[in-house]
């Protein structure tokens, strides 16, 4: 998702907010950074924007940005995305299970993590889940289930983008 519709998400009730350009976005950006008197305002204010397109990136699937996002975090390096060889499947190659084991992967280490403090909380129902629910085949769809659930409340909740 760009930046200006995250921005659009985040104050959705606001009107003038929603009507914002991705120019607009980068201008307040760095009119912020002015205020702040941050060294590279003016060069953020100058700066030509890059539309990352990362060979594992999708044309379908606006659901796991974030997930994606904090692949480009955790694998980058300095060097252009598309040289990059994350061995993840494109969309043509079906990546779908690797979202969702991705998507769980980066679950797990927010959940686990020591500043979470919740995270002995989330681990106790985890364990009763899976003692509550024994069967591999039956936990699965259950997850699978919640998933879907999920999805569609999202789906549900999505504001189409003012742009």
């Amino acid at each position: 998702m760009p930046f200006s519709d995250t921005m659009k998400n985040e104050f959705k009730k606001d009107d003038e907010v929603k009507k914002l350009k991705d120019l607009e976005m980068k201008n307040m950006f760095s009119m912020y950074l002015k205020e702040v008197q941050h060294p590279k305002a003016k060069e953020v204010l100058n700066k030509k924007p890059t539309i990352l397109r990362p060979k594992w990136g999708t044309k379908e699937n606006n659901t796991d940005c974030g997930v994606f996002l904090m692949m480009h975090m955790e694998n980058y390096n300095g060097e252009n995305a598309r040289n990059w060889d994350l061995e993840f499947p494109t969309e043509e190659q079906g990546n779908r299970c690797d979202i969702i084991k991705m998507r769980m992967r980066f679950a797990a280490k927010m959940l686990t993590h020591e500043i979470n403090i919740h995270r002995e909380e989330m681990s106790k129902q985890a364990l009763e889940f899976a003692e509550t629910n024994k069967e591999k085949k039956a936990r699965e769809e259950l997850i699978k289930e919640a998933i879907k659930v999920k999805k569609q409340k999202q789906e549900s909740e999505r504001i189409s983008s003012a742009i």
